[in-house]
């Protein structure tokens, strides 16, 4: 998978070496991309991508532009991207 839909917008998915900067995962809204820790595998890698598309949701819907705390939007991120990883088999 390189890219996935949100709302109409392509997102590219872009696999790096983050864990040197502490990170599995980040969106970036001024260039549509998620990026990914290239070595995640299995439910990890799909929680993240999961948690990173939540993010991406927030940007096209204007969520980031209200007044919700960034510390909120992790938690709901979260667990979104748990409860998903959890119930459904789903593998990017």
């Amino acid at each position: 998978m390189k890219s996935v839909l949100i709302f109409g917008k392509d997102i590219k998915i872009i696999p790096g070496d983050l864990r040197v900067k502490g990170l599995d995962g980040y969106f970036d809204p001024q260039s549509l991309t998620i990026h990914i820790e290239k070595t995640l595998k299995g439910d990890e890698k799909s929680h993240t991508l999961i948690h990173e598309m939540v993010h991406a949701v927030f940007h096209r819907i204007s969520i980031n532009q209200t007044s919700l705390h960034p510390d909120v939007q992790e938690i709901i991120c979260d667990s979104i991207a748990t409860a998903l990883t959890e119930n459904f088999k789903i593998s990017f």
